[in-house]
């Protein structure tokens, strides 16, 4: 059976849209390269991707708290603890935020999709907005970026890429 195609797709203003993507995905962070096959059991679809359970949220929520450069001595002890006392029930469900440059994306040959791929033995989080996916915020209109995560070695297949944010390093 033939896979259907929406004009959207087939237009050339969408096929412009991949080199775009993929300058802004090395801009922020990620690194194009190699991937694994994407025919692994590690390989998701965006519908299907992994979801953040409510602990793995609390569990990123405190990393980003601990990383305020301003924060108080007591505070930092407080928060490592709980960061422990989490990573400890978690296990092997641990996770942490994408590091710059750590992922790597790569076209799949198929119009307007690329792949990003987790080459560490860890689960990481990241950003990730798909075009056409907004909502209004009062009285504009806002791409929305939707967290997710990959787990060690994992592939994520995204269609109409917009933009991602890995964590990032600001270098100059």
């Amino acid at each position: 059976m033939k896979p259907t195609t929406t004009p959207l797709i087939d237009s050339m203003k969408t096929r412009q849209f991949i080199p775009f993507a993929l300058a802004t995905l090395l801009a922020t962070g990620c690194q194009a390269g190699p991937v694994a096959s994407t025919n692994s059991a590690a390989a998701f679809e965006w519908s299907k991707r992994p979801q953040l359970s409510d602990q793995q949220q609390e569990l990123l929520h405190l990393y980003s708290n601990l990383s305020v450069p301003e924060i108080k001595t007591e505070k930092r002890v407080d928060l490592e603890t709980k960061i422990e006392k989490l990573k400890a029930e978690l296990g092997t469900n641990t996770v942490r935020h994408a590091r710059a440059e750590e992922l790597i994306v790569k076209p799949t040959g198929r119009p307007v999709e690329v792949s990003i791929y987790n080459p560490s033995k860890e689960n990481v989080a990241f950003t990730v907005s798909v075009r056409g996916d907004e909502e209004w915020m009062g009285s504009r209109k806002a791409s929305m970026g939707r967290l997710t995560f990959l787990p060690p070695h994992g592939t994520l297949l995204v269609t109409n890429l917009y933009w991602t944010t890995p964590r990032m390093d600001h270098r100059k």
